[in-house]
């Protein structure tokens, strides 16, 4: 079994063909959005034909039946059920049979009765005018509304639609709120939840407020629905044998989640239809130019076992793959990942991708220094973002995940809006909104506007309830602004959404992401680079630290390992709370270089060393940087012995 930290072993396979008509998309003007057909290079991947398609099966037959009914007696229905299991694909399908509109309005902590109902604004002329929200919109046009994750709405605030379901429904509106607003015969109200007993981080409605709905219990999907759902999907392309596996996988692993054997310490996760079918849309647009065994296996590996944090779940979640799908006992990654430029664009192991030909000026050109870990985590990155996947990169404090993004962009030519989060940011710095003069747009409007890449730093800093606003981009790359008139967003295919967060517990300002948040992410492990041949490829590969003598650059990384280990198994830092002890990241190592490269213009080697290395690891207790500091004066002694210079020469 490879190891976990490493991901799957290699495997060989030709390169993935670029579609012709994708070939070098130019960019007209700067700040144009690119126009492609579909995605990057799979131009009849649709995700949102995917979204709807989950409705042939029986489990939401029957849930749409229910949904009929409350649609003839024109009942607000509440549908509650875990995530993933086809609630609110099945609104969609109910109101796309009978040809209406969905609105679509994810509520959050921070929803107030003016993001439903409306709010006094800004005009364009500077005056103050009525903006009608979602909710008004959905009754004026005879639309279907449906709210989204309703108890992360404060119970307060949902009170404002009692009126539409009393029995002559209707609400009362306008500044001074006189005006009753009765609703357009065609118009509906759903709402979907998670329950509470199973989603620590959801609410439980009051009874008041439940008791005016009609409600409605989501079941989970069956491996049987599960079967047609996949048929409907993907037809025979993908053949029985495999599609057995691959029931049995999911089964399997989301019982194991669902049962907590799976994610807990990262606060728990969930295994739903959206994994199964990103495995099958996977395997069948690469099966046609991939001819590898495990190519399933591999792809499975991705999508179930590649953000798992723990290195006891990864252990588990790897030994129910490789026990179902025999294939995976083989290699599971490309035998060459080092990225190659073609002309039609790059190449990385088997996936091939165009240049947008909009480079921003901003993106450095030079991100990541190429090492074993770093151009899988590259590998993987590419992939996901060429499917239409939301991605999060998982990992520790200077692990690479801004640097990997950057890489991403700078070679594919695309602009990179990146967004540091924070806990008092709200969706308006993240969306937009109005002021003095009129709307404007927050950076993720921005992003999808001009087609670029959309970066969520420190996600899990955020209050959940903003962040989980943005499912409907996440599931089907859709977006109502419910504040601006209800605008549905054009999404276009360049535009991707990649969110980074540090391990969880790591910090005590961050908290887990939620089942159902987590699980519309393509999760990507980045570990800490230990390895010293890593650090020092790292080291030598940047400009400000390149110039140093490949000797002392092996000494440094040396050093960095053995302090991080000290402090890890607790031989430094005895007196310290694991969360006070100082970091040894790669910033700190990365500082090290520095400091040595410039002391070595005014003093001698062996001063140098020693004073960057007492500089940048200076502990806090006196003891520690007494140990640190003696420690750095032996290792330099020792590297100058004729034994020691003899071994470095041969490479020892």
């Amino acid at each position: 079994m490879a190891p976990s930290t490493h991901g799957p072993a290699q495997a060989s396979g030709p390169p993935l063909a670029v579609p012709t008509e994708l070939r070098q998309p130019p960019c007209a003007a700067p700040g144009e959005v690119p126009q492609l057909e579909a995605r990057l290079f799979f131009p009849d991947y649709q995700p949102v034909a995917g979204f709807v398609a989950s409705c042939a099966n029986p489990t939401t037959d029957a849930l749409i039946e229910l949904l009929d009914t409350a649609w003839e007696g024109r009942r607000p229905t509440l549908l509650r059920g875990p995530t993933g299991c086809g609630k609110t694909a099945a609104v969609y399908a109910a109101a796309q049979a009978r040809g209406q509109q969905v609105v679509r309005v994810n509520c959050c902590s921070r929803t107030d009765g003016a993001d439903l109902l409306g709010r006094q604004v800004v005009g364009p002329d500077q005056q103050i005018v009525s903006q009608d929200g979602p909710v008004v919109l959905a009754m004026r046009r005879g639309h279907v509304l449906l709210l989204d994750e309703i108890n992360l709405a404060p119970d307060g605030v949902l009170c404002c639609l009692d009126g539409l379901s009393d029995e002559q429904p209707g609400l009362l509106h306008g500044g001074d709120g006189s005006q009753l607003l009765r609703p357009h015969p065609a118009f509906r109200l759903f709402a979907t939840m998670n329950p509470a007993s199973s989603h620590p981080d959801r609410q439980q409605l009051s009874a008041r407020l439940v008791a005016r709905w009609f409600n409605v219990e989501a079941a989970p999907f069956t491996a049987a629905d599960h079967r047609l759902i996949l048929r409907r999907q993907v037809g025979d392309a993908l053949p029985e044998v495999l599609l057995n596996q691959l029931i049995a996988v999911h089964m399997l692993l989301a019982e194991a989640a669902h049962n907590n054997r799976l994610g807990q310490a990262e606060g728990g996760i969930a295994y739903t239809l959206r994994d199964l079918q990103a495995v099958a849309t996977r395997f069948v647009h690469l099966r046609g130019q991939i001819d590898d065994p495990s190519l399933l296996a591999r792809e499975a590996w991705e999508i179930y076992v590649n953000g798992l944090v723990s290195t006891e779940d990864r252990r588990c979640a790897e030994g129910i793959l490789r026990v179902v799908m025999p294939a995976s006992t083989g290699s599971l990654m490309p035998a060459n990942l080092r990225r190659r430029a073609s002309s039609a664009g790059l190449m990385l192991g088997d996936l091939h991708w165009p240049k947008l030909g909009c480079h921003d000026n901003s993106v450095p050109t030079e991100c990541l220094v190429a090492t074993p870990a770093t151009e899988k985590l590259r590998y993987w990155l590419a992939k996901a973002l060429s499917f239409a996947e939301p991605v999060l990169l998982i990992g520790g404090p200077a692990t690479g995940k801004s640097g990997l993004i950057s890489d991403y962009c700078a070679a594919s030519e695309q602009p990179c809006i990146a967004q540091s989060l924070h806990p008092q940011i709200d969706s308006d710095d993240i969306l937009g909104g109005f002021g003095l003069g009129g709307w404007s747009d927050g950076a993720l409007l921005t992003a999808i506007r001009r087609g670029a890449t959309y970066v969520a730093d420190n996600l899990d800093l955020v209050d959940a309830g903003v962040v989980e606003r943005l499912n409907p981009l996440l599931d089907a790359r859709t977006m109502c602004l419910a504040e601006k008139d209800a605008e549905q967003v054009a999404v276009p295919a360049a535009f991707h959404f990649v969110g980074t967060m540090g391990l969880p517990g790591s910090d005590p300002a961050s908290s887990p992401l939620s089942r159902s948040l987590r699980n519309r992410f393509t999760c990507i492990r980045v570990p800490q680079l230990g390895a010293a041949a890593d650090l020092a490829a790292i080291l030598r590969g940047r400009r400000d630290t390149g110039c140093l003598p490949a000797a002392w650059v092996d000494l440094l990384c040396e050093m960095h390992s053995d302090i991080a280990g000290a402090y890890h198994s607790g031989v430094l830092g005895q007196d310290l709370d694991p969360p006070e002890r100082p970091p040894t990241t790669l910033r700190q190592l990365l500082g090290a270089a520095q400091l040595f490269a410039a002391r070595r213009q005014h003093e001698n080697d062996d001063q140098a060393f020693e004073g960057a290395v007492k500089l940048q690891y200076g502990a806090p207790v006196a003891a520690d940087r007494e140990a640190i500091a003696a420690h750095a004066r032996v290792a330099v002694s020792l590297a100058r012995s004729p034994t020691q210079v003899a071994k470095r020469r041969r490479g020892g």
